[in-house]
């Protein structure tokens, strides 16, 4: 019984602890998002990259992948569209999937197509360093977070730059854009 209480505490202390010091540090958490999420990325770990994505941007890219496929149907360019994105689905297919599953398809499916293109580039990207260069207040629930990628071995050659928009939805950071 001793046991259980302590443990008992001992989680409510920690579950404490984590949420003053989200509250304390959401700007930390902030940057943190964003290094995660381009971390992810480069890594390929594309299920990563989807959690950290807001609701609306995966909905979005789901929409407008498949009003793009729909496009090139019409104008009868769906192989060239196809062949373009390494989209192997069929339209149909990709309406039925889930609006996650249609993002990390997405991402994949770019990736071996970088990979056939490039694979000493796709290769070196797991080890590029991301680093948050700082971050702009838009309103009470978003942020602009800009950011640079190194790679390791040359701490201070910027290979690319970047910035996120991350809201907050539920009382979670997500990337919004980018």
């Amino acid at each position: 019984m001793k046991q259980l209480i302590r443990i008992i505490i001992i989680v409510t202390v920690m579950n404490c602890i984590v949420a003053v010091s989200q509250s304390l540090s959401s700007n930390s958490a902030l940057e943190s998002i964003a290094i995660n999420y381009m971390t992810a990325f480069n890594k390929g770990d594309f299920e990563e990259v989807v959690s950290l994505m807001h609701p609306e941007t995966i909905k979005n890219l789901k929409y407008d992948i498949i009003r793009e496929y729909e496009k090139q149907s019409i104008e009868g360019r769906v192989d060239k569209f196809k062949s373009e994105t390494n989209i192997t689905k069929n339209l149909n297919e990709l309406k039925k999937m889930d609006d996650s599953d249609v993002a990390v398809y997405l991402m994949r499916q770019n990736r071996i197509m970088a990979i056939k293109n490039s694979p000493m580039a796709v290769g070196k990207m797991q080890y590029v360093v991301v680093k948050a260069i700082g971050k702009e207040k838009i309103d009470d629930k978003t942020y602009r977070v800009k950011f640079n990628m190194v790679l390791p071995e040359d701490d201070k050659s910027i290979i690319s730059s970047g910035e996120f928009i991350i809201k907050n939805v539920n009382g979670a950071w997500k990337v919004y854009s980018n």
